[in-house]
C-alpha cells in the first residue's frame, strides 16, 4: 500500500487546512456584531423579533434593518455580549408577544432551521 499511514495523515491535514481557509473566507453570513448600548436601544424600540442567548453571548434578528454602528449600510441580524456588570433584568420577564427567545440559534444552521422559531421562557 503506497503511502500507507504518512500518506492518509498528510491528506487529512491538506483537507482540513484547506476547509478551515474556505471557513474563514466565508465568515458568519451577515452578522454585525453591535454594542450593547445598541442592542438596548433595539430593544427600546421594540425592533427586535428573535434572540438566542447562552451565557453572556446574544445573537438576533431584527424586525426592520437599522443602521450598522460604522454607518455603512443596515443590519437585520446580530451578536452582542452582555456585560457581566449589567443589572437591567434583562430576562426577568417573559418574552412581548411580537418577540421570542430561545435556546437554540436563532442564525440558520444546517442541522435545525425551525428549532429557533418557538418561543421558551
Amino acid at each position: 500500500m503506497p503511502g500507507g499511514w504518512v500518506g492518509l495523515v498528510l491528506t487529512a491535514l491538506v483537507v482540513f487546512l484547506i476547509s478551515d481557509l474556505l471557513l474563514s473566507f466565508l465568515g458568519t453570513g451577515g452578522s454585525t456584531t453591535i454594542s450593547y448600548t445598541e442592542f438596548n436601544n433595539q430593544l427600546g424600540k421594540g425592533n427586535i423579533t428573535k434572540i438566542y442567548a447562552k451565557g453572556d453571548a446574544i445573537e438576533g434578528t431584527l424586525k426592520s434593518a437599522a443602521p450598522t454602528p460604522e454607518g455603512k449600510g443596515n443590519y437585520s441580524e446580530f451578536t452582542t455580549q452582555r456585560p457581566s456588570f449589567a443589572d437591567d433584568n434583562l430576562w426577568s420577564g417573559p418574552p412581548s408577544s411580537s418577540s421570542s427567545s430561545s435556546t437554540s440559534p436563532s442564525l440558520p444552521s444546517p442541522s435545525s432551521s425551525s428549532a429557533a422559531s418557538s418561543p421558551t421562557c
